[in-house]
């Protein structure tokens, strides 16, 4: 018998109540993650004792959010508050991934290529070469692009389809248009779960949409998860294609009801197969991808997760 709530999800609940009831809280906790995010702790391998615990908190509590203006102005807060902020989280990525430089090399210390540890490139590729429709008719959203380095990637190997990349933030995505000041990608401002108001922009509801998402959709939290996945099943002829973090002791964990574990560093565990399920998506591969297990780290916890669905029927 599952259980109706897991130890972690009392914990997210309890921390939630903690940080909502008392506020003088909240802003030394919200301090101590802001010295902690992922920019300046890229692949940390630990962190004290103390500061473990204030993570734990926090990422409970913004777990347990529901309220979509407190959510992301949370987000903002710690990650993006201003233009210097956003520029660094950008340039940071934009230097790091350079995928035509590092496509065959060993991806940090997982032992593994680039291309194996991220599949999702290859599978993209193949997507879109094996699609019979006519390339003017087939537009890929990328949903949170950032640096722009997947579509420049994903561009130079297949030219002939259309190219829409979005993000949160005008300043990330005015770095895109003035790094690769290519005429033909496209851009929107949204969050995922507005990604209808992307569609609805440039009048493509009736078109191929392919949905890429990589390391975006896990930064998206539980409430923005379920809504985006509630829309995008609306559209006749959308295929999604992610690659996103989990936690492998959670994913096999299959005595809880939950579809959701947090992580630091604003990263959620999803259970995507449940999500598929839930909103009559058709899965055509779930698979998860070991990153250490031929390495000096294979007790780690995060692996990544292949996940292509679709909403047509009999792919």
């Amino acid at each position: 018998m599952k259980k109706i709530f897991s130890k972690e999800m009392l914990i997210n609940k309890f921390s939630f109540y903690l940080l909502a009831f008392f506020p003088f809280i909240k802003t030394p906790i919200i301090n101590t993650v802001k010295k902690n995010k992922i920019v300046n702790h890229y692949h940390k391998k630990n962190y004290s004792f103390f500061t473990r615990i204030i993570l734990r908190i926090f990422w409970g509590y913004y777990a347990e959010i529901t309220d979509e203006k407190i959510s992301r102005s949370i987000f903002f807060d710690v990650c993006l508050k201003d233009q210097i902020d956003s520029n660094e989280y950008v340039e940071f990525y934009y230097q790091q991934n350079n995928l035509f430089k590092i496509y065959d090399k060993n991806w940090f210390i997982s032992n593994l290529p680039f291309k194996e540890a991220n599949p999702i490139f290859d599978k993209t590729i193949e997507f879109i070469k094996r699609q019979k429709f006519d390339p003017k008719n087939i537009y890929l959203i990328q949903i949170g692009s950032c640096s722009g380095r997947d579509i420049e990637f994903l561009k130079f190997n297949c030219p002939q389809i259309n190219y829409i990349s979005t993000d949160i933030s005008d300043t990330i995505l005015n770095f895109q248009k003035n790094k690769y000041n290519d005429n033909d990608i496209k851009y929107f401002k949204c969050y995922a779960d507005k990604i209808d108001e992307c569609i609805s922009f440039y009048k493509i509801q009736d078109k191929k949409i392919i949905i890429f998402a990589h390391g975006s959709i896990h930064l998206i939290p539980p409430f923005g998860v379920r809504s985006f996945f509630d829309k995008i099943s609306k559209y006749n002829d959308l295929t999604i294609i992610s690659l996103q973090t989990i936690n492998k002791y959670f994913i096999k964990n299959s005595s809880t009801n939950d579809f959701y574990m947090p992580g630091n560093n604003f990263l959620f565990s999803y259970k995507y197969d449940m999500l598929a399920k839930e909103f009559n998506l058709h899965i055509i591969e779930n698979k998860n991808i070991d990153l250490w297990k031929e390495s000096e780290n294979k007790s780690k916890a995060t692996i990544k997760n292949l996940f292509i669905a679709t909403t047509v029927k009999n792919n």
